[in-house]
């Protein structure tokens, strides 16, 4: 959430919400005076009880701070129980107290100010002390919770800070506060409550185009979809109308960014099966339907076709609309809703039958970036272990590159991003230089070879300890131990304890020609070492290399035959030490493969965080 805040006043703020017809009752003052205390724990029924008046008939506001929601489905598995939570009129979809699917809203209460989270000033809106950071991450996470479990646009928060309290808004691009204002002495916060109760569910933010679908209705499209008891929504894109289950995908889960949603869905006219992504796309790049419409007017091979595409009418962080200005080295990005459908429905990449068909699918990917990149002049700018897909075809698994969202196509001339974008392990480590290098297609493929050590690390059959692996695998989240792991890519090869000789072999072929990337010269007087090296680093910034390497390991019939398939997919968490209690360190999420069983089909899998969904750092793009 670094850089994701940025001020307005109360005035500006509570337009957000509209002025609803009927009058706000008369305030009593002295009932919010009785709210301070020195014991946070003292705050929460005065609170209540003074906000009561203000909510619509069938609100409420219920003490959640000692009852976490079991299941809020955020971010590395945080439980919440925010200190205040509201809820509006419809039916609770459990017993919980604490039920994030639901919550409206949430007041997050501290005593003492060294909790406050924000400055005075907009270019110092976040405190730097831990108190504050802590603070700050209970929000995020709350914001997180309700966007993950519900279908959501934007929401609402309050943070009460003794006497003092602040407004919030959060959307995919990140969160407007307001100045603090003492609620004891101003009507702010009761207006807020007011206007935010009698407002219409799109209003309170709300994602009303996606419509729920009653049990036992479209029972056809339920069976395809093998959701018989499953929650089931219909959406429409473009012209036609959609049915879908729950999203198998998890980006969702990140507070702010694109926060993509895939779904196996079902067309409702020819109830063919297909995959619908929704999308919060970054303003200033093409639409993901006009680079595959690129893509297939040049032939490009191993891509999914598009049925139906289109913006769905929300914005985010756009100032202009929202009545606030940007802080000094703020990363706001305007986002757009967006959704697109494909024609197919594959399984992920790590569901490879064999290590040879594994490489295979890869190599089916790469060629397709090879033909996008020399023949349609685009460059793809987000490989990762989620954006290949295994797609069987006459009973062969064949890969398709998918997720074209950060394309740049080679006449795009002008800056589009501020900040890196792509998913953080398989980024090349050199664009996580300060200040980072112009991005170039050699960034992509070092990013396939990332993920081929990755992958074969996480899945393929080896003999490395669990703790070993977790080790391994932490690395290409690590900055600076991504560099020293491609340095040192000639001994990697042997460390990982592959069981097949084929893909031991190489592996460590790509390892030992791609280290050049990084060499110097052991002497810079040498005019014919320096010479060489550079020619051997120019070869690696162009497809052939890998090309060249894909075609001699696929042609060995040895290890075509070898019946290797994915190791079973366990894997042992290594827990990160905390400073404070907000800090998070990597982990690798396993998610029940049943859970996207759809028919017997499975989209593609994200095992592990992406930075592109986060966006977090500067970019010379």
């Amino acid at each position: 959430m670094r850089g994701k805040y940025t001020l307005v006043d109360v005035k500006t703020f509570l337009n957000y919400l509209p002025n609803p017809s009927t009058n706000m009752p008369s305030v009593d003052k002295s009932s919010f005076a009785k709210v301070p205390s020195p014991r946070e724990t003292e705050m929460y029924k005065p609170l209540i009880a003074a906000l009561h008046p203000f909510l619509k008939p069938g609100w409420t506001a219920v003490d959640t701070s000692n009852s976490a929601d079991p299941n809020p489905n955020v971010f590395m598995g945080h439980s919440i129980k925010p200190d205040i939570t509201i809820y509006s009129d419809q039916p609770p979809s459990n017993n919980n107290l604490c039920r994030a699917s639901d919550m409206e809203t949430f007041v997050e209460v501290k005593a003492l100010r060294i909790y406050e989270p924000f400055g005075k000033t907009i270019n110092k809106l976040e405190k730097p002390s831990g108190y504050a950071r802590d603070t700050r991450g209970q929000l995020a996470t709350y914001f997180a919770a309700m966007h993950a479990a519900q279908h959501r646009t934007h929401s609402f928060g309050v943070v009460v800070v003794g006497d003092t309290c602040r407004l919030l808004r959060h959307t995919r691009s990140g969160t407007t506060i307001t100045e603090s204002f003492r609620y004891a002495e101003t009507t702010h916060l009761q207006t807020f409550f007011w206007r935010l109760s009698h407002a219409k569910a799109k209003e309170r933010g709300t994602d009303v185009t996606f419509t729920r679908v009653a049990a036992g209705c479209s029972e056809s499209e339920r069976a395809i979809l093998d959701a018989r008891n499953d929650p089931m929504y219909r959406v429409t894109v473009g012209l036609h109308e959609y049915f879908v289950p729950e999203a198998f995908t998890r980006n969702h889960l990140y507070p702010v960014g694109r926060g993509t949603r895939c779904f196996v869905a079902v067309r409702s006219d020819t109830l063919q099966k297909c995959l619908l992504k929704d999308t919060w796309r970054l303003a200033g790049y093409h639409p993901e339907h006009e680079v595959y419409e690129k893509l297939h007017q040049h032939e490009v091979p191993n891509i999914p076709g598009v049925l139906d595409s289109g913006d769905v009418g929300h914005t985010c962080g756009d100032p202009s609309k929202g009545g606030w200005s940007v802080p000094v080295n703020a990363t706001i990005r305007e986002h757009i809703h967006y959704r697109i459908v494909f024609d197919v429905v594959g399984e992920p990449l790590s569901s490879f039958e064999s290590t040879h068909n594994l490489v295979s699918c890869m190599h089916d990917a790469f060629q397709a970036h090879y033909i996008a990149y020399t023949v349609a002049k685009v460059e793809h700018r987000d490989v990762s272990i989620g954006n290949i897909l295994a797609v069987k075809i006459a009973g062969i698994y064949r890969g398709l590159l998918i997720d074209w969202e950060l394309a740049r196509f080679g006449e795009d001339q002008t800056s589009r991003a501020y900040e890196r974008t792509g998913t953080r392990q398989f980024m090349a480590a050199r664009l996580f230089d300060d200040p980072p290098p112009t991005r170039n297609v050699g960034d992509d493929i070092e990013s396939f070879v990332l993920l081929l050590f990755w992958i074969a690390v996480r899945y393929a059959p080896n003999k490395i300890s669990d703790e070993k692996r977790s080790s391994f695998l932490e690395q290409f989240e690590n900055l600076q131990s991504k560099r020293n792991l491609i340095m040192v890519y000639r001994q990697s090869a042997q460390r990982l304890q592959l069981e097949t000789p084929g893909l031991l072999t190489f592996l460590a072929k790509i390892g030992c020609g791609y280290v050049d990337r990084y060499e110097v010269p052991i002497s810079f007087d040498d005019p014919q070492e320096v010479e060489e090296l550079a020619a051997k680093q120019l070869a690696l910034e162009k497809h052939d290399w890998l090309l060249d390497i894909f075609k001699t390991a696929l042609n060995n019939e040895v290890w075509k035959a070898t019946k290797d398939a994915a190791r079973v997919n366990t894997i042992k968490r290594v827990e990160a030490a905390k400073k404070r209690k907000m800090d998070a360190g990597p982990e690798y999420v396993i998610v029940d493969r049943n859970k996207r069983r759809r028919g017997g089909e499975r989209g593609p899998q994200l095992d592990s965080p992406s930075s592109s969904e986060l966006s977090e750092a500067p970019d010379s793009d």
